[in-house]
Formats: C-alpha cells, structure tokens, sequence
C-alpha cells in the first residue's frame, strides 16, 4: 500500500504539471506532460515517474523520474522523524515543489536539455 505521504507528493506534482500548462520550457523545448505517475523503487522508496512530449516533437516520448521525496537525513530524533513522515505538512508540497525545479532545470538548462534524438517507439529517459 502506498503510504499518504507519497500519494500527497503524487497529487500535488498532477496538479502543478497535468490540470494547467507547467510553464516549463520556452518556444522549441516548450513540453506538454502526459502522465505523473509513482513506482516503487525497492529499498529506495518510490519514484515519481513523468512522461512528458515536447511540443516541437510530439512523436518523442521523454521519461524523468526522481525519488518521490528527499532521502531520511541521518540521526533524526523521535519529533524530527515524526515531522518528516506528517503526510498533512508541508512537505508533500516541498517536495513536489523540488521535483518540478528538477524537471525544469533538466529541460531548461543550457548544458542539459532534451536529447537531440529519441526513441520513436518508447520512452526517452532523461
């Protein structure tokens, strides 16, 4: 079972990048997402998986996926812990706040970018 803090990230990254334009990319690297979706990583945790097309190239399908929260920092105390796990903080928020920055400087990024070519008949990962 997926655990609320997750699912909270998961819907906080639909609403910034499925229900509007995200804004992210300009003119030729502009991109429309498909699907936000999350994936369990193994001893990782889960992953936030989004599938996403540039406008330009609609025929490519790009994958980003990304850790669906920060790692658990070392020697927490019993409070700290408990505020790290509080689904109905602020943190699913933060995260997924975090998550759409990485996405965008990805895209955005002078040194980064989407890749020239692309896989016509799957996922693109970046």
């Amino acid at each position: 079972m997926l655990n609320s803090y997750e699912q909270k990230v998961l819907a906080h990254l639909q609403d910034m990048l499925l229900k509007d334009d995200p804004g992210i990319g300009s003119e030729a690297r502009r991109i429309a997402v498909d699907k936000v979706s999350l994936e369990l990583g193994g001893t990782e945790g889960y992953w936030i998986v989004i599938l996403f097309r540039e406008i330009q190239r609609p025929h490519c399908l790009f994958g980003f996926r990304t850790l669906a929260r920060e790692p658990l920092p070392p020697n927490l105390s019993e409070r700290q812990q408990k505020t790290y796990d509080d689904s109905d903080g602020e943190g699913p928020q933060v995260d997924a706040d975090m998550i759409a920055a990485r996405l965008r400087e990805h895209i955005e990024a002078a040194d980064m970018g989407l890749p020239q070519n692309c896989d016509s008949d799957g996922i693109t990962w970046i």
